[in-house]
């Protein structure tokens, strides 16, 4: 996944840095969810795939390996499959992954293309392999 922080993140940790103000990260995990598109910084969520059975899907904190470098920057990768439910019809194409503290609505922290964006149709089951989810800090 090709990556950025969104608007919301980005404000929040500067003004928690620099300003002393209180910014909640998640502590029970993230959730994973898919755009129809490249997301934008202040709206990743515009165009997030809705019906057919689609869900964001909870990775519990511990689900990401540690940090490490690799030669550009700091990279962290799943360590556990990220399994989207079944599409109960076509969700379309997902070319776009959001990183969230909520089932929905909710916060969004980081957005990104997918390497390798494709058509969920009906019976579909789309996943992140193990490392298949890479965000990294350049």
């Amino acid at each position: 996944m090709s990556n950025a922080m969104t608007d919301y993140f980005e404000s929040g940790l500067l003004s928690a840095i620099f300003r002393g103000q209180s910014f909640t990260l998640p502590s029970t995990g993230v959730y994973i969810g898919l755009t129809s598109d490249y997301p934008s910084e202040s709206n990743p969520s515009a165009n997030e795939i809705t019906g057919n059975g689609y869900a964001r899907v909870h990775v519990p904190t511990g689900n990401f390996d540690p940090p490490t470098v690799d030669g550009s920057g700091q990279l962290v990768s799943n360590n556990t499959a990220i399994t989207f439910p079944t599409a109960a019809g076509n969700w379309g194409y997902a070319s776009g992954v959001i990183i969230a503290d909520a089932l929905s609505g909710g916060n969004i922290f980081f957005k990104g293309g997918l390497t390798t964006p494709r058509d969920v149709l009906l019976g579909d089951t789309f996943r992140f392999n193990i490392s298949d989810l890479d965000i990294k800090f350049d």
